[in-house]
């Protein structure tokens, strides 16, 4: 065993106090860790060392010693990913349930990539099936890592929508990106992209079990990205299903809080229109207000039509959205 360079030998009390203190540290889960039932590689030895030097153990005695003591002491179970791009190395991750291997969840395997809890959410398809809005199988899984990436004044972010459109054609026969494959297993891909932080104000923190908290999209915001990156989202037939599904369980004074933080006339018209579409009986007036100064909007500065949904042909005009459907 190379790990153990001195010849120090783990003794059968020390795995018993190692065993103990990790018990402690993985009684629930934390933003640290935020599932305490599956663990990644890194994040484990991490631990274990931690652990090591509190017993006051050898410090000949590496993480990767020790962690290869709890698997061969059937403490811990190593599952390998396997199916990940090339060039990378296989996903790792270690479930520490004693006295059982239950089913590794999409959530669980994406938190495990994952280094800051705070800055990442699950979001997409995979936010789409959280709150039961679709009855299709997610074909893939996405993580978000949330970047502070600058916010462009309305003039700014005006200029930009009548630039894209002088392009739009070119860009719909362009197959869209999911973002940077991590790996897939059984058969489902599961993705980690970049997304700007000011686009996504609605992130909740959700207990999906006693051993697994995660940060998902609210029910709102989900909507919302499906009007932003609907492939990432399954595709315009998940899009409508999910707005149907969605529109009598949403809160518009959320909608109207998500929409003044992101400030653009593109979200305000997608939206807008959307609702419409489902007969959605209006309870904000500020959201109501909202559409019909964006209606005015694309009226005055004579902005070019828009696709419902970005990177999806539109066949019909809407001049009363200023929209692409």
């Amino acid at each position: 065993m190379n790990d153990n360079i001195s010849g120090s030998k783990l003794k059968t009390d020390e795995i018993s106090q190692i065993v103990r203190i990790l018990s402690q540290r993985l009684t629930e889960p934390s933003y640290k860790y935020p599932s305490v039932q599956w663990v990644s590689e890194y994040s484990l030895i991490k631990l274990l060392v931690q652990v090591r030097n509190e017993l006051q153990l050898s410090a000949n005695l590496s993480g990767k010693y020790l962690l290869k003591a709890l698997v061969e002491s059937s403490l811990a179970t190593r599952k390998i990913i396997n199916d990940v791009p090339q060039g990378k190395n296989p996903h790792v991750v270690y479930c520490l349930e004693f006295g059982g291997v239950p089913e590794i969840s999409s959530e669980e395997l994406l938190l495990t990539t994952q280094s800051d809890f705070l800055k990442t959410v699950i979001c997409y398809f995979s936010a789409i099936c959280h709150h039961e809005l679709t009855t299709q199988i997610p074909a893939y899984h996405h993580i978000a890592r949330l970047k502070n990436m600058g916010k462009r004044s309305r003039e700014e972010h005006l200029k930009v929508l009548s630039l894209k459109q002088e392009g739009v054609g070119n860009s719909l026969n362009v197959k869209p990106s999911l973002g940077t494959l991590l790996f897939t297993y059984d058969g489902t891909l599961y993705y980690q992209t970049t997304r700007d932080q000011t686009l996504v104000p609605g992130v909740q923190e959700v207990q999906f079990s006693p051993t697994l908290l995660a940060r998902v999209t609210t029910l709102e915001q989900t909507l919302l990205d499906t009007l932003h990156n609907p492939w990432s989202c399954g595709g315009p037939a998940v899009v409508f299903e999910a707005w149907q599904n969605g529109v009598p369980l949403i809160d518009d004074s959320l909608f109207n809080e998500y929409l003044c933080k992101i400030g653009r006339v593109d979200f305000d018209l997608r939206v807008g229109y959307m609702l419409e579409q489902f007969e959605y009986d209006y309870c904000s007036e500020g959201l109501a207000k909202r559409f019909v100064n964006a209606k005015k909007l694309i009226k005055q500065r004579n902005l070019p039509l828009l696709p419902l949904l970005p990177k999806v042909p539109g066949q019909n005009k809407n001049m009363e959205w200023g929209l692409l459907v």
